[in-house]
């Protein structure tokens, strides 16, 4: 009898490696929706009492919000259902942890309701709103300020936010029992000005307008002096000076105000006649220059402004 040929043996498929978890997808830009009708400051605290009022009659009966796990899903849940002050309200009501509330907002698809959310945050508790703002992704983090001035209609919480990056604070897991005070400094004011102006020119504007004075020079020092996060001495140069987005700021503000910051910048904490104090000189020349190719007439009130002023 012929001998069966021998059934070869199945050959084991390659052990494919394990895919790596999928990140959330960015904010889309540019999906701005019709702008909400403006509300006084009155209004959004009724608005906050209102949500906190409802949050604490839900809290006394919930059962999942004992895990770190729990607390996310939870939250990421009221986002999908736009709610974005009761999001704001339990997170400044029973979460002392910073980087739970910045994960849901960077995990969210629906960054109206995290761009709502960080503004509320923003008024009822402004130093973890700083935070969380401080720890969210720039782009991500610049798209909820672009969205708070040209959908909400919330310039105001837009500025404070940006203002309280210019420093900010850093928050590590290591540093949630130190005081506030105590925490890493770093700034941030700049470079999300930069990213929101790249989508949306008239909210970038709009949010320098509305920071004090201090916070508008430094911007525009690290702006035209090309300074990192971490500005220090102006004898580190950390990159290449951007007048052009200086200039594009200040011609938000009034001739009066546009001509305050560049002064303040030029004169304030330098010897006059050294070698930092003529390189603020140039600068402040270039804005200038920049800004009469972008508005003439203002350009003109503020070197008239300049000029009076003694330096």
């Amino acid at each position: 009898e012929p001998v069966p040929e021998p059934v070869p043996e199945p050959v084991p498929e390659p052990v494919k490696a394990p895919e790596p978890p999928v990140e959330s997808a960015p904010p889309t830009l540019n999906t701005t929706g019709p702008k909400a009708a403006p509300k006084t400051r009155g209004e959004r605290r009724a608005e906050l009492v209102e949500a906190t009022n409802r949050v604490r009659e839900e809290l006394k009966t919930a059962t999942d919000t004992k895990s770190v796990e729990q607390r996310k899903a939870r939250l990421l849940a009221r986002l999908d259902r736009n709610q974005a002050l009761e999001v704001a309200v339990e997170v400044a009501l029973i979460d002392k942890d910073p980087q739970l509330v910045t994960d849901v907002l960077q995990r969210t698809s629906n960054v109206v309701a995290a761009a709502e959310t960080l503004a509320a945050l923003h008024r009822s508790d402004e130093n973890r709103a700083a935070e969380v703002l401080m720890g969210l992704d720039e782009k991500r983090g610049a798209e909820y300020l672009r969205l708070m001035v040209d959908q909400l209609n919330d310039a105001d919480a837009a500025s404070a936010l940006v203002g309280a990056e210019e420093p900010g604070r850093v928050v590590a897991a290591a540093q949630f029992l130190l005081p506030y005070g105590a925490r890493s400094v770093l700034y941030k004011g700049k470079e999300l000005l930069a990213l929101v102006s790249s989508t949306s020119p008239d909210a970038a504007r709009a949010i320098y307008a509305g920071l004090e004075y201090t916070e508008q020079v430094s911007i525009l020092r690290r702006l035209v002096l090309g300074l990192g996060q971490r500005p220090g001495s102006e004898d580190d140069d950390v990159g290449k000076p951007d007048p052009e987005l200086a200039a594009k700021l200040l011609s938000g503000l009034d001739a009066k105000k546009a001509t305050e910051v560049l002064h303040r910048f030029r004169t304030k904490g330098v010897k006059k006649g050294s070698e930092k104090w003529q390189r603020r000189q140039d600068a402040v020349a270039e804005v200038r220059r920049v800004l009469s190719t972008l508005d003439t007439a203002l350009a003109s009130e503020v070197e008239l402004l300049l000029a009076r002023k003694r330096q």
